[in-house]
């Protein structure tokens, strides 16, 4: 079954950091305080081993806890107090990965940038999600996005390429701030935005502002991913910052097919067997996804015809849903090219070229290079062996490009068991016939047998005299 190609099951422990009530204080250019609440959400006690930055093998060791303990029970909290002079924060909007985990590797990652004493913004929506696709498809623990949220913050890919970020900023600490800077990533370097509106928040009040993102990120596309770092000061001074990612939206219903999703295959064709792709809602208001078509002639209903593995039929915006659905029948091998298109209850729909792979945990062959001789004045013979882990059965022979037909060899036997492999054979005097030219001593001969469930193979064969 491929049924668990990308989720897992859950697990039973689960810890959240609560960004709100976390943070990093900033003491001076070598030396910062980390403040993390962190939170048992799962169904099992909990015991905290490591805190961390950036990556597991940076562990923090100099901490204490301010309230409650490495042990969590359901639903219990703690809050932790780290000294950090490892690895700085400075200057204000330097980002790093912290990060919590137990024995068990249960674990939980959150990015942030630092605030001085007192002082604290935040990009609203506060709490941070990972990214809905690569949840699916890696099961990341990192929480680095916004949940997009059309009343606080988002970004518009509108059809003529520009794209508008709309923010809402929120002055969550004690002292009065004033908006800085703001910077933008698309995947290199961070970009400071000019000429923007800048504007004083009170403590405890927030604010909206819209962006034009700059054209050095390069061209961006819808569900692309926007870094976004904001930075505000108190006498003339930076004192505070923020940080979160976002996909951008299409202004409108929108659908997408993804078939990546950082760096691994999420959208797959296995010939004569599965295909498993992961959809997602890319626009700003909620769908329904209804009909598949397969080469624009085979229709499936995403009502009666899917196995959704993840999700369902009904995404609310940037919501995913990963499905599967039979390809038997279609007679798919490993070099073809499916179209594969999907429409919903609106004008969203997506179509997309995906390459038919073969599972080769199930279907594989293998011409055998010892069994396999050609000899100019005799006979061509051609061993196939299956090492996958069910039985295929023979479909087609090529010799340089030419289709031979299996009624011109002499067959042992058209299905290939996994621990039976067969022979074909044909005189060369036949396959110089079919070739229409006399094939020569010396001579490569390229063999390429396929198999009605796609699995196919290629072999060089030298002529012998």
């Amino acid at each position: 079954s491929t049924s668990n190609l990308f989720v897992k099951e859950a697990i039973e422990g689960d810890i959240k950091i609560n960004k709100p009530n976390s943070q990093v204080i900033q003491i001076d250019e070598n030396l910062s305080e980390i403040y993390l609440e962190i939170e048992n959400t799962g169904i099992t006690t909990v015991i905290l081993k490591d805190f961390y930055i950036d990556d597991e093998i940076n562990t923090l060791n100099d901490f204490i806890f301010i309230e409650g303990s490495s042990i969590l029970e359901v639903g219990q909290k703690c809050y932790v107090k780290i000294t950090n002079t490892d690895v700085p924060f400075y200057p204000v909007r330097t980002e790093h990965k912290i990060g919590v985990v137990t024995p068990n590797n249960i674990k939980d990652e959150l990015l942030f940038t630092s605030n001085y004493d007192g002082f604290k913004l935040s990009t609203l929506e506060e709490n941070r999600i990972a990214s809905p696709e690569a949840l699916i498809v890696t099961q990341s623990d990192f929480r680095k996005h916004i949940p997009v949220n059309l009343e606080q913050t988002y970004a518009y890919t509108y059809d003529n390429g520009t794209t508008i970020l709309n923010l809402m900023i929120k002055n969550t600490g004690d002292i009065i701030l004033g908006l800085d800077s703001i910077y933008l990533t698309k995947s290199g370097a961070w970009v400071s935005v000019l000429d923007i509106d800048t504007f004083n928040l009170l403590p405890g009040h927030e604010n909206t502002m819209s962006v034009v993102v700059p054209e050095e990120l390069g061209n961006i596309e819808i569900n692309d991913e926007l870094g976004i770092i904001v930075t505000a000061n108190f006498d003339m001074e930076t004192k505070a910052s923020d940080i979160g990612y976002i996909h951008t939206i299409a202004n409108g219903p929108s659908v997408q097919i993804l078939e990546n999703v950082e760096g691994q295959i999420s959208s797959i064709i296995y010939a004569n067997e599965t295909g498993k792709i992961l959809v997602k809602n890319t626009g700003d208001e909620s769908i329904k996804l209804d009909k598949l078509y397969l080469n624009s002639t085979t229709e499936l209903d995403f009502a009666s015809d899917m196995n959704f593995e993840y999700g369902d039929i009904n995404l609310d915006i940037q919501e995913c849903a990963l499905v599967s659905f039979n390809t038997t029948g279609l007679k798919l091998n490993s070099s073809n090219i499916l179209n594969v298109e999907i429409t919903t209850n609106t004008t969203a729909q997506f179509d997309l070229d995906l390459t038919v792979t073969v599972d080769s945990r199930f279907y594989n062959i293998n011409i055998d290079g010892l069994g396999t001789v050609a000899y100019d004045t005799g006979n061509v013979i051609i061993k196939i062996e299956n090492i996958g882990l069910i039985n295929v059965t023979l479909e087609s022979v090529y010799v340089n490009n030419t289709f031979v037909s299996l009624g011109n060899f002499i067959i042992t036997n058209y299905t290939i068991g996994t621990d039976d492999p067969i022979q074909l054979t044909i005189s060369m005097d036949d396959l110089d016939d079919i070739l229409g030219y006399d094939v020569v001593p010396g001579e490569s001969l390229e063999i390429l047998v396929r198999t009605e469930e796609g699995a196919e193979y290629i072999h060089l064969e030298i002529v012998q005299p």
